[in-house]
C-alpha cells in the first residue's frame, strides 16, 4: 500500500439488531456516509461502491455474517424479497467492484461459519458466486490456522506459553519417545508408521504430534470454529495439567483432556451434541461412567485413556461423507505410548473389554472402535439378558444341558459311540420324576442343581433307598449356580438378537451381525466354561457297592463338548463300564456273581444286574448279547418259558444228520448224505422197520435208494454218548403225465415214480377217491380237467392237474400253458462252466425266476482237493440274484489266480407267470415237456 494509511471498517454479524443497512454502517466508520445519495434500502452497485469508498487503501472485515443473514431473512421488503436478498446483491456488487479494479486498493475479508448457519452461508456463497460468474477472477479463501500442518502448534504455543525449554531439552523428550516407540513396535503393539512422531516432537512440543490429526477429524462439524475452539480446548487441557501436580508428563496427549471439566464438557457437546449420552454413560461422568469404573476397579488407567481417545476420534458428524471415525487398537497404543508406559496390553482384547461394558461403543468392519449415538449390539444383548427372570434362565440352562448330555449325541461325532454310558437323561428333576423314569432296562443320568455339599443329601438318600441302584447316576457340583444361569441368559439373548437381525435380512458382513455372532461365541464359551467348572462331580454306583464320586473332565473344542463321551471315559477309567460282553472272562464273572443257580429266569438275571451296584455297566443290550453268544457256543441253553440253563451239560445222545442231495423224478432214486452227530457210524433199515445197531451201516456217508421209507440210527462206538432215537426218512411220489390228441380224443398217460397206485377223476372231484389208473385214459368230449394222485406205502404224491384242451387249442405236443398264471418247471438244468452259469443266471434274473434245489460247485483247475460245494434243498427256492451272489462269493473264496471253475445244477424253476416260463425256455434253448410243467 506504499506506506499510505489504511482506513478500516468492520462489522460483527452477531449484531443482528442494528438499525442501519450494512453499507451505511461501514460508511459511518469510514466517515463517508455523507456521500450516500440514494435510499438507504437500495443495494449499491459496483460504481456506487467505488465512489463511496474512494481510492484510499481500505480494509473491510465482515465477521460471523451467517447469523446476520438469518436475521435479515425475516425482514420482508417485497412479496418475495427480504433484506437478506438485498444484502447478498450488495456484497456481490462490492466484490465485483474490487475484482474489476474499480476498487484496486480495497480488500474485503469475510469469515464464514460453514454449517452452523446454513441459510446465512448460502447467501454469502451466492454473493461470491454471482461475482465470480461475472468476473474472471476468484476470491481467495483465507484459513486463519491450518489444521493439517504444524501451524496449529505454533499458534497454541504462542497463545498459551510465555516461554518454552531449550531445544536441547526438547530433543531429550524426542529421544525418549523414539525409544518408547521402538519398544512398542518390537512388541507389535503399534505400527512403524507412527515412529515419525518422535521427530515431529521438536516442532509440536509440548503437545503430542498426533493431537492435530485427531482434532482435524471434526473440523468440518457444524458450529466448530477451528482456531477458536481448538485454542479453547487446548487452554483447558493445559490448565488441567497445570493444576494436576501429582502427575508428571513429558507431552500433552490428546487423552489428557479432562472430560469432567465443565467447560470441556460444553465444548465437546458443541462439537457433536449427538454423543452427549455416549460420553456421560460410557466415557466420563465424574467417576461413574463405564470407562472410569473399569479403570478404577481394574487398576488400569489405560482403559479410561483409551475410551477418551476413542471418543475424540468419533466426534466427526456422521453426515460428512469424508468423516473418519474411530481408531484401531494399534492406533490407540500409538497415541498412548509414552516413556515408561507399557502399551503391550493395549490391544483388541482391551478395547473389547471396554466394548462389552459400554452401551455406545461400536466396532467397524475395518477394525476400528468408535462411539455412536445408538446402543451397540452388546448393550442390546445385555438388555435382553437382564429381562430374563430366574425361572427363564433356569429353563435355558436345562435346555442346554439336555442338548450337551443328550443320550446318543456322541453318534454325531463317531457313529456307534452314543447311548453307551446311559440311555435316559433328566435335568433338574424332582425325586418323583426320577422314580417314574428309572427302570431295570436303562441307565438314567440325573443332572441336579449345584449344592454346597456337592450331591444334594436328598438325592443321596433317594439312591440309598432305590431298588435299581445300578441304573442311576448323578452329575452335580458345589459351585454357585448363578454363574451358569447368567451365562445362559446371555447366550439366549445373543441367539435372539441374531434371529432378529436375520428376520431383518441383515447381511452377515454388517458390523452389527458380526458383533452379535462374536458376542454369541464369547458368551457360549463362557457358558461352557462355567458348565465345565460347576458340573464336575459324577456320582455313580461304584464297584464296592457304594455311591462313588469322581471328577469329570469336560474337555471341549470349537465351543462344544460331548458330555456323554466325558462320562463314558470316566466310567471306563474307573473300570465300571465294560464292553467286552462277548468275552469268556465277562461270562465267567457273570456266572460267578449273577448267574449263581444252574437254571434261572432271564428276567431275574437282568433285574439282578440292575439292583447290584457292584456290577458293571455295559452297552445297551449288552447282557442280551452275552446270552446270545453263550447260547450259540452252547455254554448256556434255552429251557423255554424264559428260563436259561448254564453248563456243563451231560453228554448229548447221538443223532443223525440227514440231507437229500439229489432225486431223479423219473426214477424216484434219491441220493442221501448221512452223518452221525456225537457218533461215529450210521445204521439204516428199509421197509418201514426202525434201524438198530445190527442194521446195515451207511458206507461213505451216502446212500442211494428208491425205497419209500428208510430209518437211520447214529451210534457212538466209544460209549460216551448214549444212542439216540432212530430218524426216519421218506421218499416222495412223483406223478408225471403225457398228453396227446389221437383218434378224435385227448389221451393221457400217467406214471408214478418210484412206484405207486394212481387214482384219478375227470369230473373235478378229489382223486384220492377216484378210479385206479390201469392204462391210457381217453378223455370224453366235454371234459376239460383231469386230476390225479399216486400213493405208495402211505405216501401220497402232490395233486396233478392236467388240462384237457379243445381240439382247436391243442398244440400237437400236449402242452398248454396259461400265460397269466404262476408256473413251475421241474426240469434239470445243468450249467457245466462259468460262462454258461452266469449266462443262465442273467436270463433268470431278467425274467424274475426263482431257483429250487440249486447246487453250486467251485473248484480250482487240476486240483481235486480244492473245491467248495453249496447245495439247497428241493423245496428251498431262491431268487436268481441271490444265487448269482453266492456263486460269485464261492469263486472269490478260492482266489483269482488261477480263476476257479464254476458249475451250477438246477432242479426246478418257478416263475410268476406262464409267459415268463415260455420266454425262459426259449432263451435257454430248452424244450418244455407237459409232465415237467405245473400251474
Amino acid at each position: 500500500m506504499d506506506g499510505a494509511p489504511v482506513q478500516v471498517a468492520a462489522f460483527d454479524g452477531r449484531e443482528t439488531d442494528t438499525k442501519d443497512f450494512l453499507w451505511i454502517h461501514l460508511l459511518k466508520q469510514l466517515k463517508r456516509q455523507h456521500l450516500w445519495e440514494g435510499s438507504p434500502g437500495d443495494a449499491p452497485g459496483p460504481s456506487t461502491w467505488a465512489r463511496l469508498i474512494g481510492a484510499e487503501p481500505t480494509l473491510i472485515m465482515l465477521d460471523e455474517m451467517p447469523p446476520f443473514f438469518v436475521a435479515l431473512g425475516g425482514r420482508s421488503v417485497g412479496p418475495s424479497t427480504t433484506q437478506a436478498d438485498i444484502l447478498a446483491v450488495a456484497l456481490a456488487n462490492l466484490m465485483a467492484a474490487i475484482m474489476s479494479n474499480k476498487l484496486p486498493r480495497c480488500c474485503l475479508v469475510i469469515s464464514d461459519l460453514a454449517g452452523v448457519w446454513a441459510l446465512g452461508s448460502a447467501h454469502i456463497q451466492q454473493a461470491i458466486d454471482n461475482a465470480s460468474n461475472e468476473i474472471n477472477r476468484v476470491a481467495t479463501d483465507i484459513v486463519p490456522v491450518r489444521m493439517d500442518g504444524l501451524e496449529l502448534y505454533g499458534v497454541l504455543r504462542a497463545r498459551l506459553f510465555s516461554r518454552l525449554p531449550l531445544r536441547e531439552s526438547i530433543a531429550h523428550v524426542s529421544q525418549a519417545y523414539a525409544a518408547a516407540y521402538r519398544t512398542a513396535v518390537q512388541q507389535s503393539a503399534m505400527p512403524t508408521l507412527y515412529e515419525r512422531w518422535a521427530a515431529e516432537i521438536m516442532d509440536t512440543y509440548p503437545f503430542h504430534p498426533g493431537m492435530q490429526e485427531l482434532f482435524a477429524r471434526f473440523r468440518e462439524n457444524p458450529g466448530f470454529q477451528q482456531t477458536r475452539e481448538t485454542l479453547r480446548l487446548a487452554r483447558r487441557m493445559v490448565a488441567g495439567i497445570w493444576d494436576d501436580t501429582g502427575h508428571e508428563r513429558a507431552l500433552i496427549h490428546p487423552h489428557d483432556v479432562d472430560f469432567n471439566d465443565r467447560d470441556v464438557d460444553a465444548m465437546l457437546d458443541r462439537i457433536n451434541p449427538g454423543l452427549r449420552n455416549a460420553c456421560a454413560r460410557d466415557v466420563a461422568a465424574r467417576g461413574t461412567a463405564t470407562a472410569e469404573a473399569l479403570a478404577r476397579n481394574g487398576g488400569d488407567p489405560a482403559l479410561f485413556d483409551a475410551a477418551r481417545l476413542l471418543y475424540l476420534s468419533s466426534l466427526a458428524i456422521s453426515t460428512n461423507p469424508n468423516a473418519l471415525h474411530g481408531l484401531t487398537p494399534e492406533e490407540v497404543a500409538a497415541y498412548l505410548c509414552a516413556p515408561g508406559r507399557d502399551v503391550s496390553r493395549i490391544n483388541a482384547a482391551l478395547l473389547t473389554q471396554i466394548e462389552d461394558a459400554s452401551w455406545y461403543l461400536h466396532r467397524r468392519t475395518d477394525g476400528r472402535w468408535y462411539y455412536r449415538d445408538v446402543k451397540n449390539v452388546n448393550s442390546a444383548i445385555k438388555d435382553r439378558a437382564q429381562t430374563l427372570n430366574d425361572d427363564a434362565r433356569r429353563k435355558e440352562v436345562e435346555a442346554y444341558l439336555r442338548n450337551v448330555f443328550k443320550p446318543g449325541k456322541a453318534n454325531e461325532r463317531q457313529p456307534g459311540s452314543g447311548r453307551l454310558a446311559y440311555q435316559r437323561l433328566l435335568v433338574f428333576p424332582t425325586t418323583d420324576d426320577i422314580q417314574g423314569a428309572i427302570s431295570a432296562d436303562d441307565t438314567l443320568l440325573v443332572i441336579s442343581r449345584p449344592h454346597a455339599q456337592g450331591l444334594n443329601p436328598i438325592l443321596r438318600t433317594f439312591w440309598d433307598n432305590q431298588t435299581f441302584k445300578n441304573r442311576l447316576m448323578f452329575l452335580c457340583g458345589g459351585e454357585v449356580f448363578s454363574k451358569v444361569s447368567e451365562n445362559a441368559a446371555y447366550v439366549k439373548a445373543a441367539e435372539d438378537q441374531i434371529k432378529e437381525f436375520e428376520a431383518q435380512r441383515m447381511p452377515d458382513t454388517t458390523p452389527e451381525m458380526q458383533q452379535a455372532k462374536s458376542a454369541l461365541d464369547r458368551w457360549r464359551g463362557g457358558f461352557l466354561s462355567a458348565l465345565r467348572e460347576i458340573f464336575t462331580l459324577l456320582h455313580y454306583p461304584g464297584l464296592d457297592g457304594s455311591l462313588t464320586s469322581r471328577s469329570l473332565n469336560l474337555e471341549f473344542a470349537s465351543n462344544a463338548f460331548l458330555g456323554e463321551t466325558a462320562i463314558l471315559d470316566t466310567l471306563k477309567d474307573e473300570r465300571k463300564y465294560r464292553d467286552d460282553v462277548e468275552s469268556d472272562s465277562f461270562r465267567d464273572e457273570f456266572e460267578q456273581e449273577i448267574f449263581t443257580a444252574v437254571t434261572m429266569q432271564w428276567r431275574d438275571l437282568t433285574e439282578t444286574v440292575a439292583r447290584r451296584a457292584d456290577w458293571y455297566l455295559v452297552p445297551p443290550g449288552g447282557h442280551g448279547t452275552l446270552k446270545a453268544v453263550a447260547l450259540r457256543k452252547d455254554w448256556w441253553r434255552d429251557e423255554g418259558a424264559g428260563y436259561v440253563r448254564k453248563g456243563p451239560f451231560p453228554p448229548e445222545k447221538t443223532a443223525v444228520v440227514l440231507q437229500q442231495l439229489v432225486r431223479d423224478d423219473d426214477t424216484g432214486m434219491a441220493t442221501l448224505q448221512v452223518s452221525a452227530k456225537h457218533g461215529d457210524r450210521v445204521h439204516f433199515e428199509t421197509g418201514g422197520s426202525p434201524a438198530s445197531p445190527s442194521s446195515p451201516v451207511v458206507q461213505g456217508g451216502r446212500l442211494d435208494t428208491d425205497e419209500m421209507r428208510v430209518s437211520f440210527l447214529a451210534v457212538d462206538s466209544t460209549g460216551v454218548h448214549e444212542t439216540g432215537e432212530p430218524r426216519p426218512w421218506q421218499n416222495t411220489v412223483t406223478l408225471k403225465y403225457q398228453r396227446a390228441y389221437r383218434d378224435g380224443a385227448t389221451r393221457v398217460t400217467l406214471k408214478a415214480s418210484p412206484r405207486g397206485v394212481i387214482r384219478y377223476t375227470i369230473d373235478g372231484s378229489n382223486p384220492r377217491y377216484g378210479g385206479i389208473y390201469d392204462g391210457e385214459i381217453a378223455a370224453p368230449d366235454g371234459r376239460e380237467l383231469l386230476l390225479a394222485m399216486a400213493e405208495a406205502s402211505g405216501i401220497w404224491s402232490e395233486l396233478l392237474r392236467v388240462d384237457i384242451p379243445k381240439k382247436e387249442e391243442d398244440d400237437g405236443e400236449g402242452l398248454v400253458i396259461d400265460p397269466a398264471r404262476p408256473a413251475e418247471w421241474r426240469h434239470r438244468l445243468k450249467c457245466p462252466d462259468r460262462r454258461r452259469t452266469f449266462e443262465v443266471l442273467a436270463i433268470l434274473k431278467r425274467l424274475g425266476g426263482e431257483i429250487g434245489g440249486a447246487q453250486i460247485n467251485a473248484s480250482l483247475p487240476n486240483r481235486t482237493e480244492d473245491w467248495i460245494n453249496l447245495s439247497f434243498g428241493q423245496n428251498l427256492a431262491k431268487p436268481a440274484e441271490d444265487i448269482e451272489k453266492l456263486a460269485t462269493e464261492l469263486a472269490d473264496r478260492l482266489g483269482k489266480n488261477p480263476q476257479p471253475d464254476l458249475d451250477l445244477n438246477i432242479s426246478r424253476l418257478k416263475f410268476a407267470t406262464g409267459r415268463a416260463l415260455l420266454e425262459a425256455a426259449k432263451e435257454l434253448g430248452e424244450t418244455l415237456r407237459p409232465d415237467e410243467v405245473k400251474q
